[in-house]
């Protein structure tokens, strides 16, 4: 599955999402994934070896781990350990999510930003582009500052914010100060890399334009 609902929340796979209502909760990425293992494997006992092994296959972690990043996803559920709606601990032996899933999906985007063949969705709030690893939209080169620029959607449209970085953030090849509206089908310009805001509302295809790349 690339999305569950459960309680008040959503999780989006894809778009590595996790929401309460409308508001985004920020996780850690390997919070996100052990919260999307267990979601997987719902109603059965997940090991910490197992854990370890899908989670952690990068890194060698020990079980102290695996239990601070179990009490990390439950405090940002509100889950209680003792009472659990959640997250259920089966003594010595690992963790099982006990949560009664919804048949709910996540609202669609209201702008996504297309670059290649990614798309980064843009939901209700703020999301930040940078190079910092608390970036919603990462950016890797050079030329990007670790908070480089925010991106804010209301019900009124979006607009981007450059965060004063010290190479520019250009809409339609032009440097912007403070905050500029968007509109579908502006292209975005950080880094020297350029990627193009779509609204699904503002098409009738239903696919993504590509990105026009020339300079």
């Amino acid at each position: 599955m690339t999305a569950y609902a459960f309680g008040p929340f959503t999780v989006d796979v894809e778009a590595a999402e996790l929401r309460n209502g409308k508001e985004k909760i920020a996780l850690r990425p390997k919070c996100f994934d052990l919260l999307v293992d267990l979601l997987a494997h719902r109603g059965k006992l997940v090991t910490k070896e197992q854990l370890m092994e899908r989670v952690w296959s990068d890194v060698v972690v020990n079980d102290a781990t695996v239990s601070r990043t179990v009490a990390a996803l439950r405090a940002a559920l509100g889950d209680d350990s003792a009472q659990p709606q959640y997250i259920e601990t089966v003594s010595r032996r690992g963790y099982k999510f006990i949560g009664e899933l919804s048949d709910e999906k996540p609202a669609p985007p209201d702008f996504m930003l297309i670059h290649d063949k990614k798309e980064y969705p843009l939901r209700r709030g703020s999301q930040i582009i940078g190079r910092g690893r608390d970036a919603d939209i990462p950016l890797y080169t050079p030329a990007t500052s670790r908070q480089h620029a925010r991106i804010e959607v209301t019900s009124h449209g979006a607009k981007i914010v450059d965060l004063e970085s010290r190479h520019g953030t250009f809409v339609n090849g032009k440097r912007i100060r403070g905050s500029v509206q968007l509109a579908a089908g502006d292209q975005i310009e950080i880094g020297g890399e350029r990627r193009v805001l779509w609204s699904p509302a503002s098409e009738t295809s239903g696919e993504p334009p590509s990105v026009d790349r020339t300079r």
